[in-house]
């Protein structure tokens, strides 16, 4: 569950208390839960999607949904896009 925890913390901005320490081992054991991370960014963006664009214009849900990808990252990955 620690190393799971972790991986949240690490890849999103979502504050999550527990999990320990963090040691090289909980580090190294979290790097395979980083897919399950990235499915459930993936369902909150994808509902996020499906209810911007019940509402706004493909455009502007396109722009919003941007937006709320890099507030739960925290940017990660677009410093290189950047």
């Amino acid at each position: 569950m620690a190393a799971l925890l972790l991986a949240f913390r690490f890849l999103t901005v979502i504050p999550l208390r527990g999990g320990g320490d963090v040691t090289p081992e909980t580090i190294g054991r979290s790097v395979g839960f980083f897919p399950l991370v990235g499915a459930v960014l993936g369902g909150v963006l994808a509902g996020g999607a499906w209810i911007l664009g019940g509402i706004f214009p493909p455009q502007v849900g396109a722009a919003l949904l941007l937006g709320v990808w890099v507030l739960l990252t925290g940017a990660l990955h677009l410093d290189g896009f950047l």
